[in-house]
């Protein structure tokens, strides 16, 4: 990214910090898809009625009924979806860190597509593809967000 013509430092921090945010957003997303929400109080977690579900594309997802994504989730919905004393706070700063959540969810979504896979979904090879490009994307170096100015 340092190599951008005519990107100056705050330029970059602006462009790491939207990249950050599509990434919780697709995070959110992902996890939403494979899980779905969380419920208050007795309700069984779920999809909304007009949601993509998995069950559109297998019969027998079992889903994720124990939560196990739930922090990441709620980190996503403080950061970028809320107007959260977090995100106002904390912009720069992950915890866990992203590339944790990342793999959290691949793991997921890898369970999916061998889900798909057996009952022999047409979502298999869309799943497949999405993973191996995530895969490679993930292979490239890390590099420290830049602090962002709040104000």
């Amino acid at each position: 990214m340092h190599g951008i013509a005519g990107c100056s430092e705050p330029g970059l921090a602006v462009l790491k910090n939207a990249t950050l945010e599509a990434t919780l957003i697709h995070l959110r997303l992902l996890i939403e898809f494979v899980a779905g929400r969380p419920r208050k109080g007795a309700q069984p977690r779920g999809w909304k009625k007009l949601d993509i579900q998995p069950d559109h594309f297998v019969n027998d997802w079992p889903g994720l009924p124990d939560g196990r994504l739930d922090a990441y989730l709620e980190l996503a919905d403080q950061y970028v979806a809320h107007l959260s004393l977090t995100r106002a706070h904390t912009v720069a700063i992950l915890a866990p860190p992203l590339d944790v959540m990342v793999d959290a969810v691949l793991v997921e979504l890898e369970h999916f597509a061998e889900t798909a896979e057996r009952a022999g979904s047409p979502a298999t090879t869309a799943v497949r593809n999405g993973l191996r490009d995530a895969a490679q994307l993930k292979t490239r170096p890390s590099e420290p967000w830049p602090p962002v100015d709040p104000s």
